[in-house]
């Protein structure tokens, strides 16, 4: 309205150009600043009560800084999730972490992989919520804050794209949590490594 009574009928038509276009930014800036929430609130913003449930309980374990306290939404399961990394699945899941974590220097540095990758926000998938949402992006074409939400996920180790054959999609290489719209914990286990 302020263009309106600035520009009058007399003006020319660029000053309804401009006004039409000065209102479009505006409305681009206001978005951007309502949806650039907080990484905690974006990961647990609208998720079904079952999923959110399961993420809180496998975050809050790895907060602990004790592998063996995801034993807690392991619990929650009917089942034990799947454990990509180890080669060779022990029967306890917690001894499947343990074999996880000494690959990818200890359980501090794993449980804190956990924690960076539930607080971005997943990647929905039919029935499946995958964290982080990053998991099937060509990370060559990253928008500025998804490359801070991949040096999140990564723990600040970016991956060397100069190592990929020239023209391939550059996958997220980093851990993944596959957990079901029922608030089924799935899978756990490097981007790379098969859930079955």
């Amino acid at each position: 309205m302020a263009c309106r009574r600035k520009y009058n009928a007399s003006s020319s038509s660029n000053a309804g150009t401009w006004c039409v276009l000065l209102s479009l930014l505006a409305t681009v800036v206001l978005l951007s600043t309502v949806t650039r929430l907080h990484a905690s609130d974006r990961a647990s913003n609208l998720l079904p009560e079952h999923v959110m449930e399961m993420r809180n309980a496998i975050l809050d374990a790895a907060k602990t800084g004790k592998i063996e306290e995801l034993g807690v939404p392991i619990e929650m399961n009917e089942l034990p999730p799947v454990f990509g990394g180890t080669g060779t699945m022990s029967g306890d899941p917690i001894e499947s972490l343990r074999a996880i974590a000494k690959l990818e220097g200890g359980e501090a540095e794993f449980l804190k992989t956990i924690e960076a990758i539930l607080t971005l926000p997943p990647l929905r998938d039919g029935n499946l919520y995958i964290w982080p949402y990053l998991v099937k992006r060509d990370l060559r074409s990253l928008m500025p804050d998804e490359q801070v939400d991949l040096k999140t996920a990564l723990n600040s180790v970016l991956p060397d794209e100069k190592s990929e054959t020239s023209g391939a999609k550059v996958l997220y290489p980093g851990f993944r949590i596959e957990i079901g719209a029922d608030g089924t914990w799935h899978f756990l286990g490097r981007n790379d490594q098969p859930d079955n």
